[in-house]
């Protein structure tokens, strides 16, 4: 990706998050998102440590940044953003002593004072599928770890598991999101929130109707208990980012494997593909 084009992706999630910094989002529906996010055996071990040195990588604005801190309270954490919602961090969190705040991107990460090596978590969600070269940036995250450190990801699945049908509406919907994604911010997010309240929501209260057994086969599932609020936030990640990539449940092994990870665990719930590991 050329440096101007990792600058916009940049600029964009810092407006998107500081225009949906989730102080919206119900505590019950933001601990729900949660047990999606660490819901491997690696974190009910990890929950047995009282003391821990933990890293967010793409911290957003902070929405996880705040539940592990209640999970871990006397840890020490270390929130990294690229983009301008680290304004949005320092407003959570800059009172709080046990929480450093960084602004640095994946290019910037082996040059900072972001010390190799000396963390026992580190996490990031949604974040690597977002950039130029995911295979280098999970390299670099990778090093951050300790030895028998424990890396918490998200990375968009490529619709390995789905029908032809699933995958032709999502390979149809990427046609508007590579337009949307370059237009001016304010345009962006007026198409963006149409986009929610036109698509998301109607096909959500219409699958809603559905058998149980056959929802989680209908598409956009993952919100079918979820708020609006979260279908605006995820419009405008899906269809307000230039930059979307996507790897298999293999691809994921593979890469782990070539970083000499082991125990790889993966989530069996939605959304694919979310992965922990060991170093």
């Amino acid at each position: 990706m050329k440096n101007d084009l990792h600058q916009k992706v940049i600029e964009d999630f810092g407006n998107e998050w500081q225009s949906f910094d989730q102080s919206s989002l119900s505590r019950s529906e933001l601990a729900g998102q949660f047990k999606r996010y660490f819901n491997t055996e690696h974190f009910a071990q990890l929950k047995r440590e009282q003391v821990l040195k933990i890293i967010d990588f793409g911290a957003g604005s902070g929405r996880w940044t705040s539940l592990i801190l209640e999970e871990f309270p006397e840890s020490l954490i270390t929130a990294v953003e690229p983009s301008e919602a680290v304004n949005v961090l320092h407003k959570r969190f800059s009172k709080m002593e046990n929480v450093t705040i960084e602004k640095i991107s994946f290019e910037e990460l082996e040059e900072s004072n972001i010390e190799l090596e000396s963390f026992d978590v580190v996490y990031c969600f949604g974040v690597l599928h977002h950039t130029s070269d995911i295979k280098e940036n999970f390299r670099k995250l990778v090093g951050l770890a300790k030895k028998n450190g424990v890396i918490f990801c998200y990375i968009y699945y490529d619709l390995e598991f789905r029908p032809f049908w699933y995958r032709t509406i999502w390979k149809l919907s990427n046609y508007p999101r590579s337009v949307i994604s370059r237009l001016p911010f304010f345009a962006k997010n007026i198409i963006c929130e149409l986009i929610a309240l036109t698509v998301y929501f109607p096909i959500v209260k219409i699958g809603k109707l559905f058998p149980k057994n056959i929802q989680h086969n209908l598409p956009l599932f993952g919100y079918f208990d979820r708020s609006f609020y979260s279908m605006r936030t995820d419009a405008r990640d899906r269809f307000g980012t230039r930059v979307e990539k996507r790897m298999s449940k293999k691809d994921i092994t593979n890469m782990c494997a070539q970083n000499q990870l082991s125990e790889v665990q993966f989530s069996d719930i939605h959304p694919f593909w979310v992965f922990s590991c060991r170093k």
